[in-house]
């Protein structure tokens, strides 16, 4: 399995989203790319996937910006990636008439148990899981 650099922005865009926004405010779209260290151009593309899949909500004017269209404990990092990836699976095992049993069974029994595990394992995590890691790996504790 490989993640593009389209479904990585992504998830980050989706990330600063959910710890960023709340319910009246939005965040625009500059001010991710300034933190993400990202061109606006590249994350407009993403950000259109991510609209009109419904994930996200877009306001217009001088407060505009993006929020979620969900709560952060809807969203999986699954839906997100399946997105903006044209695939998430682990790539089949060619059917070809010369293969052996061994090959197959490989197949049948390997690759598809790793594709069930890795969409189950995305399926399950969601952004407010991440960001509940994020506050018990990141937030500052000062001690006097």
């Amino acid at each position: 399995m490989r993640i593009s650099t389209k479904g990585r922005y992504g998830l980050y865009l989706m990330m600063e989203l959910a710890g960023n926004c709340t319910k009246s405010r939005c965040i625009s779209l500059k001010n991710i790319a300034a933190s993400q260290g990202v061109s606006e151009k590249y994350l407009e593309q993403i950000v259109q996937i991510l609209n009109k899949e419904k994930l996200l909500i877009s306001t217009r004017g001088a407060y505009g910006g993006y929020k979620l269209a969900s709560k952060p404990s809807e969203i999986s990092v699954g839906t997100i990636l399946r997105c903006l990836e044209k695939t998430i699976d682990i790539p089949e095992c060619e059917e070809t008439a010369d293969k052996s049993v061994f090959v197959s069974i490989v197949c049948k029994e390997v690759y598809e148990k790793i594709d069930e595990v890795v969409n189950n394992l995305l399926n399950n995590i969601t952004l407010e899981d991440l960001l509940n890691k994020y506050d018990e790996n990141y937030v500052l504790d000062y001690i006097i």
